[in-house]
């Protein structure tokens, strides 16, 4: 599913959680402000950063620079 990028943090993780979502697309400057956020996904195994490694936004998790 795609979410408006400008999605608050809050509503951003209700979505995950509520979806179940694994993955996650994203400007690895947007994982960042989100890093706290996200740390309260139990369901995100994954995230894609565009622009830099996220491995140091999401310890713990697997990441994954982007393809490009």
């Amino acid at each position: 599913m795609m979410v408006n990028p400008t999605t608050k943090a809050d509503k951003l993780r209700l979505v995950l959680n509520d979806s179940r979502a694994a993955v996650l697309v994203a400007p690895a400057a947007k994982l960042r402000a989100l890093g706290g956020t996200l740390a309260q996904t139990p369901y995100l195994r994954f995230a894609i950063a565009s622009g830099q490694s996220a491995s140091d936004i999401l310890p713990g998790r697997r990441c994954q620079n982007d393809f490009s």
